[in-house]
């Protein structure tokens, strides 16, 4: 099988499991995300936009900055240089 297909399903099968979050957990939990659009929406968006390894990296430094230690607001996904841009933001939201 081919690499590319293999990262294909990994991400329509992370989207799945998302979803999965989405309709279940989240609305046990409650709205907790500062961001919008909230973690879970940008995932989804990562893994349609870019590659299982780009948005994998993009969703983490995500979940990483979705704490009272970074400031909340509008963050959508970097049109280019992805995850050099998602590093500018990490420490641009950084509260000092």
């Amino acid at each position: 099988m081919n690499i590319f297909k293999i990262l294909f399903i990994l991400n329509y099968a992370l989207i799945f499991l998302i979803k999965i979050y989405q309709n279940t957990l989240s609305k046990i939990f409650g709205l907790q995300c500062i961001y919008k659009p909230t973690c879970s929406k940008y995932s989804i968006e990562c893994l349609k936009k870019y590659n299982f390894l780009t948005a994998l990296i993009l969703m983490t430094l995500r979940i990483i900055r979705c704490n009272a230690l970074f400031k909340g607001g509008s963050d959508f996904i970097p049109e280019y240089n992805p995850i050099l841009e998602s590093l500018k933001e990490f420490k641009k939201r950084l509260i000092k």
